[in-house]
C-alpha cells in the first residue's frame, strides 16, 4: 500500500518541466522570494525530490536556514540516488557553515564527496571550513587566556575569609550544573539548600527530560551514564596518542568519529596549555551534583543516595584539586568542550560563550571562599 505521506513519483513534474527554468532565471536575479512563492503554488503531490531541492536552495540563500533543515527532514527519507543525497549532505554542509558549526560542515560535505566524488568544489570547502573552524578555536583560546589571566588575579588578590563545611562542599562544586540544568525547568535550586526539592508539575518534567535525554530513572541509571560519559578518560586517550604514548586507530574511524577525533585535536593543540593536571574532572563531577540534585528534587534519588553521591564526588574533588583556580580552570575547560562536542554541532564560538558564563559564575561564587583541604 502506498505511503499517503510519499506521494507517488508518477505523480511529479518531470525534470525538464518549464517551471525549472523559471526558477533558474529568478535564482540567477536573487529573486529568491518570487522562488518559494511559486513552489507553494505546485500541489504537494507534484513537487518532485527537484523541486524540494530548489526550495531548500532558496531557503538558504535568504539565511533561512532554521527552515531550510525542516525540509532537509522532510525530503531525506525520499532519497536513494548517491548524487541526490550527496547533495542533500551538501546543502546541510552549507548551513552548518553559516551557523558557526563548521566541523560539522566537513562532516558533511565529507559525506557529499563519498556519495558524489564527481561534484566539484567539495574538496575546496572542506578545507575551508577547517580553516575557520581553527581561527574560531585559536580566538576562543585567547579570550580563555585572557579570561584565565583575570581569574588568577581575582583569587591572588581576594583573601580566603570564608568557611565552608563538609556538607556545603557539593553545592559549591555543583554550583554551574545546579544553576543551569536547573533552568532547564524553569526551577532554582537554592545554592546554600542541600535537599532541594521543587512543585510536583516540576518534578514530572524533570523525571521526563532526563529518561528522554538521558535515560537517567535512578542511583543505577546515574552510576551508568557517568561512566559513560566522562570527559577526562576521552581527553586523555586523545591526549596519549597525540603525545606518542599510545596508539590509536584513527584511521579506522568512520566519518562522524574523525570529526570528534579532529575537534579534540584541535581543541588541545589550542587550549591544552590551559587544562591543569587533572584534566576535565572538574566538569565530570559538577556535572553528577547537578544531576543528582535534580533527581533528588524529583524524586528519583532518596536523601541516602543523594548523600552517597554527593561523597563520592566530594572526595574525588579534593583528592584531585588544590584550589578553587584549579577547580575553576578544570570545570570552564569542560564546560567548553562538552557544550562544542556535546550540546551543540561543534559551535566553537557558542561554546566559548557558554564557558565564559560557566567561569564568572565559578569566579563570583569561589572569591574569597577557602578550599576544603
Amino acid at each position: 500500500m502506498e505511503n499517503p505521506s510519499t506521494p507517488s513519483p508518477e505523480k511529479w513534474i518531470r525534470d525538464d518541466d518549464p517551471v525549472f527554468a523559471l526558477l533558474d532565471e529568478w535564482h540567477e536575479k536573487d529573486e529568491y522570494e518570487k522562488i518559494l512563492r511559486k513552489i507553494e503554488e505546485i500541489p504537494e503531490e507534484k513537487r518532485s525530490n527537484e523541486v524540494y531541492f530548489r526550495k531548500i536552495s532558496a531557503l538558504n540563500n535568504l539565511s533561512r536556514y532554521a527552515e531550510a533543515r525542516k525540509e532537509i527532514q522532510f525530503l531525506s527519507p525520499r532519497l536513494y540516488d548517491g548524487k541526490d543525497l550527496g547533495k542533500l549532505f551538501y546543502m546541510l554542509g552549507y548551513i552548518y557553515d553559516q551557523t558557526n558549526c563548521e566541523y560539522r560542515a566537513v562532516e558533511c560535505y565529507r559525506m557529499s564527496y563519498q556519495l558524489d566524488p564527481e561534484k566539484e568544489g567539495t574538496t575546496a570547502l572542506i578545507e575551508e571550513s577547517i580553516e575557520y573552524a581553527r581561527k574560531d578555536m585559536q580566538a576562543s583560546a585567547k579570550a580563555l587566556s585572557d579570561f584565565f589571566s583575570d581569574l588568577k588575579k581575582t583569587f591572588s588578590e581576594t583573601p580566603e575569609e570564608q568557611e565552608i563545611s563538609e556538607l556545603e562542599v557539593p553545592t559549591y562544586l555543583g554550583v554551574v550544573g545546579s544553576s543551569f540544568m536547573s533552568s532547564w525547568f524553569g526551577i532554582k535550586l537554592n545554592l546554600g539548600e542541600i535537599y532541594s526539592t521543587c512543585a510536583p508539575d516540576k518534578k514530572e518534567a524533570i523525571r521526563k527530560l532526563l529518561k528522554d535525554r538521558s535515560n537517567i530513572t535512578d542511583l543505577p541509571t546515574l552510576q551508568t551514564y557517568f561512566g559513560e560519559h566522562r570527559l577526562a578518560p576521552l581527553i586523555v586517550a586523545v591526549q596519549d596518542h597525540v603525545s606518542g604514548k599510545k596508539e590509536f586507530p584513527v584511521d579506522r574511524l568512520d566519518v562522524r568519529q574523525r570529526t570528534r577525533w579532529e575537534v579534540t585535536e584541535q581543541y588541545l593543540k589550542d587550549m591544552g596549555g590551559f587544562i591543569p593536571a587533572s584534566g576535565l574532572s572538574a566538569w565530570d563531577y559538577n556535572d553528577i551534583i547537578g544531576l543528582s540534585r535534580l533527581m533528588y528534587a524529583a524524586d528519583l534519588l532518596t536523601k541516602e543516595e543523594l548523600a552517597q553521591t554527593y561523597l563520592f564526588a566530594v572526595d574525588e574533588c579534593r583528592r584531585l584539586f588544590s584550589s578553587w583556580e584549579e577547580f575553576t580552570r578544570s570545570l570552564v575547560m569542560g564546560a567548553f568542550y562538552n557544550n562544542l562536542a556535546r550540546e551543540t554541532d561543534y559551535n566553537i564560538r557558542e561554546s566559548l560563550k557558554f564557558a565564559l558564563t560557566a567561569g564568572g559564575l565559578c569566579q563570583h561564587v569561589y572569591r574569597g571562599v577557602k578550599w576544603l583541604k
